[in-house]
Formats: C-alpha cells, structure tokens, sequence
C-alpha cells in the first residue's frame, strides 16, 4: 500500500501586531523563501486578468533582485508587504502585550499554497520575491530572512487603494544622487571609472557596479 505523501506543515511567524494608518498590521522576520511560497503575484492582464493588481513583471529586474540577495554577506531590502485577503486563513496567538502593542505567533490554519485562487498577494516586493523560492531550474532557493508587514484588507477596492498609496506616494530618487553615492562607497576606482561606457573597467568595478544596478530592486 503507498503512503499518501504528508502535506507540508503550516508556517507560523512570531510578529509584533499594532495598528498602522487604520490598518491592523503583523510585522516580523521570514525567510525569502517561505514568503514567496506563501504568496502569489496577483498580475493585471487586459485578456486575461482585468482584476489583478500587480504590473508585468520584469524579468530582469526580478533577476538582480536574486543575484544581489545571493551574490552579497550583507545586504538590505525594505519589508515585504503581504496581503492575506481571507482572514480565515490566519489566526493570531497573543503572548504578550505592551502599549497597544502585541506580541504573538501568526498562525496558517489553512494552506494558502492549495488553492487555486491568491490568498496572499504581494502589495509590495514582487520582484524580489519572484525567484526565492527556487522554482526556476539553477536558481536555489532562498532561506535568508527578511522583514515583513502583513495586513488583512479582504476587499479588492481596498487592497487596490493600499496598492495605489505604496506605490503613487514614492518619490523616485534623482539618478545622479544614486551614482554619487555609488563613487563615493566604491572610492578612486569608481572616480576613475565613471563613465562605464567609455573607460575600461576592473573586473572588481563591473562587479560592484552590478551590485548598485541590482540594489533598483522596489517594486
């Protein structure tokens, strides 16, 4: 007789739980990996998909996003913005609580990864989530951790307005700023190699150089 193969055990993650603008928010550490298995890229498809939230991806962009967690001892990214759009699917453990601030385990009591529909979307950090949970040939997955925020928004208006407000409030940053900062960290190389196109450069340089291209990594 063949044994049924046992589902895979449901995540929990210790999380602080405030209340952020109007929106109750759980926010803690996971692997790169966990949070991408967990959630799904809800993307808009004028055929296909006319209610989905996310834009295209861009593969190349999601590929840096990969190399600089991979390639780099130390690194940063912003948190992760999930949005668990049926509550039934979580419940909280309180431990403790101080100041309006709770501290707890966030609890999967069902299994988001069997169902058809996305029950964990991606409000913010699609990109860098794309290819960490090794599902793409050559590409491990990715079990360093990060910070998360998670919501409960359960209407799409409402998760589309949250989508609208995280991504319309960023100011994009002055390019010019960005490759100040990139000579200064870099030093005299990076001076005398400013102009990429037009100076050869060191193998080191071209490798930095790919490390601050790949650090472009919000979504």
């Amino acid at each position: 007789m063949i044994k049924a193969k046992p589902k895979p055990k449901l995540p929990s993650f210790p999380v602080l739980v405030g209340t952020c603008l109007g929106h109750k928010a759980y926010r803690g550490f996971a692997s790169l990996a966990d949070l991408a298995g967990l959630s799904k890229a809800d993307i808009f498809d004028q055929a296909k998909n006319r209610l989905g939230t996310q834009r295209n991806l861009n593969l190349q962009h999601a590929r840096r996003a990969y190399q600089y967690v991979s390639d780099r001892d130390k690194a940063f990214y912003p948190e992760m913005i999930l949005n668990v759009r049926d509550s039934s699917y979580v419940k909280f453990s309180e431990i403790a609580e101080k100041e309006g601030v709770k501290f707890g385990t966030l609890e999967f009591a069902k299994d988001p990864r069997e169902s058809t529909k996305v029950v964990v979307s991606r409000l913010d950090g699609n990109h860098r989530l794309w290819f960490a949970d090794g599902h793409e040939e050559g590409m491990e997955p990715v079990s360093r951790p990060v910070s998360f925020c998670v919501l409960t928004v359960e209407t799409l208006d409402a998760e589309l307005e949250l989508f609208r407000d995280i991504n319309d409030n960023q100011m994009g940053m002055n390019t010019s700023h960005l490759q100040n900062i990139t000579a200064r960290l870099l030093g005299e190389k990076a001076l005398n190699c400013s102009r990429i196109r037009r100076a050869p450069c060191t193998a080191w340089f071209m490798r930095e150089a790919k490390f601050a291209r790949a650090q472009r990594w919000l979504d």
